[in-house]
């Protein structure tokens, strides 16, 4: 009887021992698959976190950049709007003496046009365009002439000093005043006014299409400048965003770390049980 009660009793340890070494082996497995899965969290969150500060280290560069760009910009925007003040001001002054030039050298070609009609008289052609000696009703007729073609250059002279006018004027003051010789320096003088005018049209012209110029640069620089800014604080955004994503998967790593350690204590323990309990 006492053989069969330990044979019963070895029977059920037998038992019992096979399902706690199952129990054991099914515990191993699964602390190992746990352990594994945690290790390629932690291992892809690592990665993760190299990669994501390299694109901080790399968007800081970029920043750097941008800053000494914007610098270079808002330099260049500086001395531009220097320069786009300096010329509209002396083109406005230029604008001034220029209407005032076209106003004096329109009143001087009709004042020399005027002269030229005076001398291109008919009676004055018939007069002095012949080769004629010297009478005395020549003479008068000659001072006559020089008398109306004077009176034309006072007009338009307005008691003022007009260097082409007052030129003009001498040439007819003359006892002998060869009219042949006057004509040919009007039509001289005629000649360079339109010249100068038309050198002074290009230059109002130029400082019009300068003026321009500077103001199409100007909105470039303030357009490049807006853009850099808008670009600096997009990377910034971009940098706080990768910041807060590596302190993320830095604390994840730290719960991932914490939980393999738990079920190291876990399965430590459970095996010391099965141990205590018989197994191996």
């Amino acid at each position: 009887q006492i053989v069969g009660i330990l044979k019963q009793m070895k029977e059920t340890m037998e038992k019992n021992l096979a399902e706690l070494t199952a129990e054991e082996t099914d515990a191993v497995a699964s602390f190992s698959a746990m352990k594994s899965a945690k290790q390629k969290e932690i291992a892809a969150a690592t990665a993760s976190i190299e990669e994501k500060t390299q694109q901080a280290g790399d968007l800081a560069v970029r920043i750097v950049q941008l800053k000494d760009d914007k610098k270079d910009t808002a330099d260049s925007l500086a001395a531009d709007t220097g320069y786009h003040a300096e010329l509209e001001k002396s083109c406005k002054e230029q604008v001034v003496e220029y209407d005032e030039i076209v106003k004096s050298r329109s009143e001087e070609l009709v004042a020399i046009s005027d002269t030229i009609k005076v001398l291109n008289d008919d009676d004055a052609l018939e007069l002095f365009k012949k080769a004629m000696p010297a009478l005395v009703q020549v003479e008068v007729s000659q001072r006559e002439l020089q008398r109306k073609a004077l009176a034309v250059l006072r007009k338009y002279s307005h008691g003022k000093a007009t260097p082409i006018l007052d030129l003009v004027a001498v040439a007819l003051h003359g006892k002998k005043a060869n009219f042949d010789k006057v004509l040919k320096m009007v039509d001289d003088m005629m000649s360079a006014l339109k010249k100068e005018q038309s050198d002074d049209d290009a230059k109002n012209d130029y400082c019009k299409a300068e003026l321009d110029k500077a103001e199409d640069t100007t909105k470039e620089l303030k357009h490049s400048l807006s853009n850099l800014a808008t670009r600096m604080q997009t990377q910034k955004d971009e940098t706080e965003k990768i910041k807060t994503e590596i302190k993320e998967l830095s604390a994840g790593i730290k719960q991932l770390d914490k939980a393999v350690d738990d079920a190291t204590e876990t399965r430590k323990e459970e095996h010391e049980a099965y141990v205590d309990a018989g197994g191996r």
